[in-house]
């Protein structure tokens, strides 16, 4: 079973002016994103989510931009074919996409923004009635950041930030200044050299020890 979903991201500046990139630039960030988008299938909906990733097209004209299809396959034994699974039914690769913020307006990468690389103070899980997804309230103090619990997942995952940490590594390259990702000519969110700090993967022993969002109500969780 699979779906595809597809997105964009362009990279912008005045050293693209003319529409190039150095592959040497490019080839790790495109892995990257396949890899990003892999962990986090993998942290949502487990090992039996397997993302294929595939670029779009030419990247040699136009502004500078990627187009990507994704779709989420999964890896079915026949007894799962049958007795159905109920994460084989919700997990698409919008879905994914949405947690992290490639589309949507509360996913990981504004999250990230928003924090600034501050610690959290705590999180408040919710089970909404109904079916609806788990929802999160994540403090800094007396800030807060309402989004969805899987993105506390996400944020907690040290795969998933390495690869979004190299994703966005062509921001310090000189005069590349600005990620901009969405769908087509839609942006639904920037990143620019600025915001990289935000960005910084925090080492696996601060995450080991935070409590994961299906867990408990309430935690203390570090950026």
């Amino acid at each position: 079973m699979s779906d595809t979903t597809e997105f964009r991201v362009t990279y912008d500046g005045p050293a693209l002016e003319n529409h190039e990139m150095d592959p040497r630039e490019l080839a790790p960030a495109l892995l990257a994103m396949a890899d990003l988008l892999d962990a986090s299938a993998k942290v949502l909906y487990g090992d039996k989510a397997k993302v294929n990733v595939n670029v779009k097209g030419s990247f040699k004209t136009g502004s500078f931009n990627v187009d990507f299809v994704t779709g989420v396959k999964w890896l079915q034994s026949v007894r799962d074919i049958f007795a159905g699974s109920e994460a084989t039914a919700t997990a698409n690769a919008s879905a994914i996409l949405g947690a992290l913020g490639v589309l949507g307006k509360t996913g990981l990468i504004p999250l990230l923004k928003w924090l600034r690389a501050r610690p959290i103070t705590r999180v408040e899980l919710t089970d909404p009635a109904g079916g609806d997804r788990p929802r999160a309230r994540i403090y800094v103090g007396n800030d807060f950041y309402d989004t969805e619990g899987a993105t506390v997942d996400l944020l907690r995952d040290v795969g998933v930030r390495k690869a979004m940490e190299r994703v966005l590594a062509p921001l310090e390259t000189s005069g590349i200044d600005v990620v901009a990702l969405g769908q087509g000519s839609s942006v639904n969110i920037t990143v620019d050299a600025g915001d990289l700090p935000s960005f910084v993967s925090p080492v696996a022993e601060n995450l080991r020890h935070a409590p994961g969002s299906r867990a408990r109500r309430s935690a203390r969780l570090w950026a």
